[in-house]
């Protein structure tokens, strides 16, 4: 029952459907509604165009009555043909200025546009005036004409010219020229008064910069003048050339040298020869003879004469041959000696006469008015200079008067014999003698004084100590130690004094009065000791300690992340090589006075530093950078000593997900060699800012240019290794890469399979360049510690093995400079 009556109701259904809607041929029936075109619109809605036989296309968009594209066949036409042309396809072409409607049409439907054509000038070129020459302060003969063209070479009617003189110091009849049917404007030019080169600048009127220069050329106007350039007023040796040639000068009424006149030269008095009668001014309107004296002793004459002005007289006084001794400037070395030292002073001994000193002569060194050594001097030749040396002291403190003395015994006759004597005056600095095991005690000063003291130290292959200790600390007292070695240091009042233990000298500045300075590994000689009160000090005690252990060099290794121990195996080989090559203790920096924030010198991995660093720390952090085969890792320097800025903190990153493939290679030790490279200076403290051992860098502006490193003994190693046949700047610094890699490498091209290069071969060299690299840069190195190598030249690039790219390995973040009171300057941002 129930599913006959569902099939009656569908049955019902149907035949309602049938008849509502109909058959095809029944009644009610329609067609269905075609597509047929309904709208037609062009895309641009205009168009200008900026010079003639310039085009752009038009697209037609033919929809029906359901807003849908429907094909159809579209043509076009164009109002004023003698403006604008269309071809079937929509092209519009200009043809000259104007406007013009541009249609579109199907069906019953058109479309329209407006097209304007408005020729824009682009260019302007000479047509005739350019590369004239005329008289200064004159009009040239021929107007500079030049044509206005736009873009296509079509001359453009009606623009605005400009006309402006840009050098030269001319003018212009019209600075506002517009152009003719012909696209021609036009203007007189007249010009400056200089001779040379003058420019006009053509541009188009508001246009943004001139289109292009005109040049001519100023010549010389009618001579006015004629004066004397030099010559006048000269003392000769009879016989002989005068020491000035005689030159006169035609000038035009604007001062310009006049050219091609004839000058003619006379000897009027006196006697003597000219070496030309007559002579040509040349571009500068200058004329010159050599005037040869007479061989009678006295005043002469000569008169140089042109045509239409009043001559000109030159006087001269004929003389005896004579020499005549003089002294240059005393230099003492050093500058202020001490009470126990001896010094140099030269004196340069020079003859400024007209002849040969006829024989040897004395010159003599005075200290206070009292002779102190006398030398001989051989016979010396006119314009000839002897640099005399005498070796002085040691003298008694106080304020010294050298006086040197030339022909001090009279044997030369002189033309002027009042110019003998020089005198300098000198501050010997008062010095005591301090020897090991007796100390120098209770030593008392005020704020800026200062003790010298001199110690002899004779043995070899051993450190020693110089300490400063009081009794009694009281912190408003300060005393500051300051060693060097050979002579006393040398600073201002106030400001440090620099240097470091391994480099022969120290400085102690702690902010009280106990202080020391080792030196390590000490050379055999002279230690200078200064004392500076800081502030007010007493009861100090001034000792030196010898025959102390010889401290080496330390790298301190801080992980940030553990990594496997393969990685810290070759971590801690890496820096055992380089302390072999670094072999002496630097000073030890304390940051416990100004305590360093985590990310210091923006290296956000940074710890907090607030403890004593002995030579250098590094911290290495292993981490994820950007995946497999980009960046290895980065090296840095953070902290360097103000003193001479060597570092004393830095950082090293690696890309864990580089670091299987390297130790499966056996690669690591030689990556991490190189990087620890870089943290101990090599490539990142080269700038101007440190050393000044960077030459013509590269980056950020200069790729290509021949950068190099300039440092002596880098040099020298670099040529042993056979580098003396490169024809480039040594030694060649990498100049092709980006920031991160250039400037801070050993040129590839060149010494490919060095270590410090930027691309890594199999088993690079450690060689001496490297390391006499850390040596010029303030370094005591060890240079048998390196490996024999040779400098493989273009070759380096026919590598048969692969190679580890170590593009951007150098961090380039901020360097700051701090000293054991703390932070002291920011060295590089």
């Amino acid at each position: 029952m129930r599913h006959s009556r569902v099939g009656s109701s569908l049955l019902s259904l149907v035949l309602l459907v049938l008849t509502s809607c109909g058959g095809s041929d029944g009644p009610g029936m329609t067609d269905p509604d075609l597509p047929r075109v309904s709208v037609i619109s062009v895309v641009p809605d205009g168009a200008t165009l900026s010079f003639l036989g310039a085009t752009s296309t038009l697209v037609a968009h033919v929809r029906d009555q359901n807003g849908q594209p429907i094909a159809a066949v579209v043509s076009w036409s164009s109002d004023n043909t003698t403006v604008v042309t269309v071809n079937g396809s929509g092209l519009l072409t200009a043809v000259q200025n104007g406007t013009a409607n541009v249609t579109a049409s199907t069906s019953n439907l058109s479309g329209m546009v407006p097209v304007t054509v408005q020729q824009v000038p682009t260019q302007l070129e000479v047509v005739s005036g350019s590369d004239q020459s005329g008289v200064v302060g004159q009009g040239l003969g021929e107007a500079v004409v030049v044509r206005a063209e736009d873009a296509g070479g079509a001359l453009v009617a009606g623009v605005s010219v400009s006309f402006g003189v840009s050098s030269g110091g001319g003018t212009v009849s019209d600075a506002i020229v517009t152009t003719d049917a012909e696209g021609l404007a036009s203007t007189m030019w007249t010009l400056g008064t200089v001779t040379g080169q003058q420019q006009l600048a053509v541009s188009v009127e508001n246009g943004a910069s001139a289109l292009l220069q005109v040049s001519a050329t100023g010549t010389a106007a009618a001579p006015t003048a004629f004066v004397k350039s030099s010559g006048d007023l000269q003392t000769g040796v009879l016989s002989q050339p005068a020491p000035e040639a005689i030159v006169v000068q035609l000038q035009d009424e604007f001062g310009n040298g006049a050219a091609g006149q004839t000058v003619t030269f006379v000897v009027t008095s006196g006697g003597g020869t000219v070496s030309s009668a007559t002579a040509t001014t040349g571009a500068s309107g200058l004329a010159s003879t050599i005037w040869t004296m007479g061989s009678t002793a006295g005043a002469a004459t000569l008169t140089a004469t042109v045509t239409g002005l009043v001559p000109l007289v030159f006087s001269a006084t004929a003389v005896v041959p004579s020499p005549d001794i003089v002294a240059g400037a005393i230099l003492a070395n050093p500058g202020s000696p001490t009470s126990l030292q001896t010094f140099t002073v030269t004196v340069p001994v020079i003859n400024i006469g007209t002849s040969t000193s006829a024989t040897s002569f004395s010159v003599q060194l005075l200290v206070d008015g009292v002779e102190f050594s006398t030398q001989t001097v051989a016979a010396i030749a006119p314009t000839d200079t002897t640099n005399v040396l005498f070796t002085v002291g040691p003298l008694a403190a106080g304020t010294r008067l050298l006086s040197v003395v030339v022909d001090s015994d009279g044997v030369v006759t002189e033309g002027d014999e009042s110019n003998n004597t020089v005198q300098q005056v000198v501050t010997i600095l008062a010095q005591a003698l301090l020897e090991a095991g007796t100390p120098i005690t209770d030593l008392s000063a005020s704020t800026d004084v200062e003790f010298l003291f001199a110690f002899e130290h004779t043995a070899d292959n051993s450190s020693i100590e110089f300490s400063l200790v009081d009794g009694e600390v009281v912190d408003e007292e300060d005393a500051d130690i300051y060693v060097s070695y050979g002579s006393p240091p040398q600073a201002p009042l106030g400001v440090d004094y620099v240097g470091e233990p391994s480099l022969g000298t120290c400085k102690g500045i702690t902010p009280d009065t106990n202080e020391t300075c080792l030196i390590n590994d000490a050379q055999t000689g002279t230690y200078h000791i200064r004392i500076h009160a800081f502030k007010t000090f007493s009861g100090v005690t001034l000792s030196v300690t010898t025959g102390l252990e010889v401290q080496t060099f330390n790298i301190e290794l801080v992980f940030l992340t553990a990594g496997s121990s393969v990685q810290r195996d070759a971590f801690e080989a890496a820096a055992e090589q380089w302390e072999k090559i670094l072999p002496l203790d630097l000073s030890d920096l304390p940051f416990n006075l100004d305590p360093q924030p985590a990310g210091s010198c923006g290296a956000p991995s940074l710890p907090a530093i607030d403890d004593n660093i002995d030579d250098l720390r590094i911290y290495v952090d292993l981490d994820s950078i950007d995946g497999p085969g980009e960046v290895l890792g980065r090296a840095g320097v953070c902290f360097v000593r103000a003193s001479n800025n060597l570092p004393v903190v830095g950082f090293m990153e690696f890309d864990t997900a580089d670091l299987p493939a390297l130790e499966e290679n056996l690669e690591l030790e030689s990556v991490m060699l190189h990087e620890m490279g870089h943290v101990l200076g090599i490539g990142t403290i080269w700038e101007s800012q440190f050393s000044e051992l960077l030459r013509n860098p590269s980056v950020p502006s200069s790729p290509g240019v021949d950068t190099y490193f300039a440092g002596p003994l880098a040099i020298a190693a670099f040529n042993t290794a056979g580098g003396t046949a490169y024809s480039g700047e040594k030694v060649p610094v990498e100049n092709t890469a980006k920031e991160g890699s250039a400037d801070g490498h050993w040129r590839e091209s060149v010494l490919g399979n060095e270590l410090m290069t930027p691309m890594l071969d199999s088993g690079p060299k450690l060689s001496a360049i490297s390391i006499q690299s850390l040596a010029d840069i303030g370094y005591p190195v060890d240079v048998s510690q390196a490996v024999p190598y040779v400098v493989p030249g273009l070759a380096a690039g026919l590598r048969a093995g692969p190679v580890i790219d170590l593009t951007g390995d150098i961090w380039t973040g901020p360097i700051v400079g701090v000293n054991a009171r703390g932070k002291e300057k920011i060295i590089r941002r």
